[in-house]
């Protein structure tokens, strides 16, 4: 699951580079499908992102134990990358 969101994550990002972001967008235009699909997509990511850390530090504990979630420093890099998206 996390191989396959990291995956359409990528995709997500390569696909919206190609957005014109100084374009003004109107309704009906595919530029204003894209854009919203993409603010879709990014929310989504985000909710699983949440859910894979409050799973994780639930299961090995948030900062008290010694094998818990936030000693290990992809964990930590993951958790300011989660709670910077929120």
């Amino acid at each position: 699951m996390i191989i396959t969101t990291i995956i359409l994550g990528s995709v997500k990002l390569a696909a919206s580079t190609f957005i014109d972001q100084q374009r003004k967008l109107e309704p009906g235009d595919i530029h204003y499908t894209l854009e919203n699909f993409s603010e879709n997509i990014d929310f989504v990511f985000n909710i699983i992102y949440l859910f894979e850390f409050l799973i994780k530090s639930i299961t090995m504990g948030l900062v008290l134990d010694k094998n818990s979630y936030l000693t290990v420093s992809w964990n930590k890099l993951d958790f300011v990358i989660v709670i910077a998206s929120m």
